[in-house]
């Protein structure tokens, strides 16, 4: 069985219910903290919104260095609004799922 068989249905489900959570966040929010010490609300979708990305990253490379010697961080993005949420979101979703559907059986690396 091809790894695609196996996660799509549950990645195409749990991805429309995300998008249904990211769509409720209106843009007058996104300063909102629930707590002094967390993220803003609009971090916090961005960090939703983005975790396909991640995704891409793992299903692409053999490493990924979050603060690599030498060089600048990870800088996640910023999301002026809803709108723009829902494009990081949709953006990552489309090309995870590229990624997964052309994923193999898994035992060329060993899986």
């Amino acid at each position: 069985m091809r790894i695609a068989d196996a996660l799509l249905p549950e990645f195409d489900q749990e991805m429309g219910n995300t998008r249904k959570c990211l769509e409720r966040i209106p843009t007058a929010k996104f300063s909102y903290k629930p707590h002094p010490k967390s993220f803003d609300m609009g971090s916090l979708a961005v960090h939703i919104a983005t975790v396909c990305d991640w995704g891409v990253v793992t299903m692409k490379a053999d490493d990924f260095d979050y603060a690599p010697v030498g060089a600048p961080p990870y800088q996640p993005p910023v999301a002026k609004d809803a709108a723009e949420l829902l494009a990081m979101f949709d953006k990552g979703k489309k090309e995870f799922r590229a990624a997964l559907a052309a994923a193999g059986t898994g035992r060329s690396r060993g899986i």
